[in-house]
């Protein structure tokens, strides 16, 4: 598929889609904001939260709508909410790093969360360790309203989607996994990182070649 011209909030059509609607929500729509980010893209933020507290969020969101996720689906879902927050906000929804990996790009912490589920529904949610008792509690983030009107509004465009779909997304030439995992001298190189600022541009460019049809 061909997303150059993804627009939050418009009806688009691609060049080998059919048209389709993406989230309408305000908090999606996308502005210039640019404040913090630093060309390594790993700027200081105060807002950031752990990719497993936003796994569990869309989970419980995709629960409530009757739908299952995979360990692939919930990381594209993840990913696509990580680069509309930072084209719409200028920082990062998650303070995990992305890797690119052979089906896309993956956060390891939410993988190893629910690896033992296979290509299966996930039927349980991710814990991280309290460092105040030294124990293992479920994920949980105080999100804004923003975030949270941004997350479901991404889950509910994106459930569109099956895994392999949402990975053939991710995989668009030009884009920040297809830019790292084809490495300029043709090497490929396990679990590279794709840097915030290279998900920043490339989600600004989609919003900002978007056409009205």
């Amino acid at each position: 598929m061909n997303y150059r011209r993804l627009c939050m909030g418009l009806r688009i059509k691609s060049a080998n889609a059919p048209r389709r609607w993406l989230p309408t929500d305000q908090s999606l729509c996308i502005g210039r904001h640019t404040h913090g980010m630093t060309m390594g893209g790993q700027g200081i933020f105060h807002n950031m939260h752990d990719a497993r507290q936003v796994a569990n969020f869309l989970l419980d969101h995709a629960d409530s709508r009757g739908i299952k996720l995979t360990n692939m689906e919930v990381l594209k879902h993840i990913y696509f909410a990580h680069g509309w927050h930072l084209a719409s906000r200028g920082e990062p929804l998650i303070s995990n790093r992305v890797e690119a990996w052979e089906h896309g790009p993956v956060i390891r912490a939410v993988y190893d969360a629910f690896k033992s589920f296979g290509s299966g529904p996930i039927m349980s949610r991710a814990a991280i360790l309290d460092w105040e008792t030294g124990e293992l509690t479920e994920a949980r983030g105080d999100f804004c309203a923003e975030t949270t009107s941004l997350l479901r509004s991404t889950l509910d465009y994106y459930s569109g989607y099956g895994a392999f779909e949402l990975s053939a997304i991710t995989h668009e030439p030009g884009g920040p996994w297809h830019q790292v995992w084809n490495a300029p001298d043709g090497k490929v190189k396990l679990n590279m990182e794709i840097s915030n600022s290279l998900i920043h541009r490339h989600f600004t460019c989609l919003s900002s070649g978007a056409s009205i049809q």
